[in-house]
């Protein structure tokens, strides 16, 4: 696949990767994903993983972000084939692809995503909105990713462990 209107920001060959995923953004924002059932320390990481065998970067990307955001099992190919024509904004290549959108095409890929998928038992109607993908996301035991939000975009990203403990502290009180 060419990256037309798309930088590449390594010259390592993409086919040397491990696992690829993909990030988007708008001025101010990133989207950031809760993996709650990772194992010793749940963490916020962006989407994505790991590449199956004979997948290109793209392929994997799209995937794994399909994956995590609907927790489907099996994806359709079309699907990926259809994302694929959507030029990321530029490719980071390394062992780690990181394929980089912004938020109004995220917002396109769900109405593609919709076609295909139709449901996903983390909405009660499927997310055609930033705003419906963030907020309206069910919380469902069992899945690799449980929430969805919105992070800074600045360098050093650094949550102060007092709000951290503010956050236990109001999860406490709901229980």
């Amino acid at each position: 696949m060419g990256l037309t209107g798309s930088k590449r920001r390594s010259t390592k060959e993409p086919d040397t990767f491990k696992a690829a995923g993909t990030m988007f953004y708008s001025d101010r924002h990133v989207l950031a994903a809760w993996q709650g059932a990772k194992r010793p320390s749940p963490y916020i990481s962006g989407l994505g993983g790991k590449r199956n065998d004979g997948e290109s970067f793209m392929e994997t990307a799209l995937r794994e972000t399909i994956e995590e955001l609907f927790d489907v099992e099996s994806v359709p190919t079309g699907l990926i084939r259809e994302l694929e024509e959507i030029r990321p904004q530029h490719v980071d290549i390394g062992k780690y692809v990181n394929v980089v959108y912004t938020f109004d095409q995220l917002v396109t890929m769900l109405h593609i995503m919709r076609k295909h998928l139709r449901t996903s038992k983390l909405y009660a109607k499927f997310p055609l909105t930033m705003s419906d993908l963030i907020l309206n996301r069910r919380v469902l035991d069992g899945v690799e990713i449980s929430h969805l939000c919105l992070l800074p975009k600045v360098r050093g990203v650094y949550v102060h462990k007092e709000f951290i403990a503010d956050i236990d502290e109001l999860i406490r009180g709901n229980e």
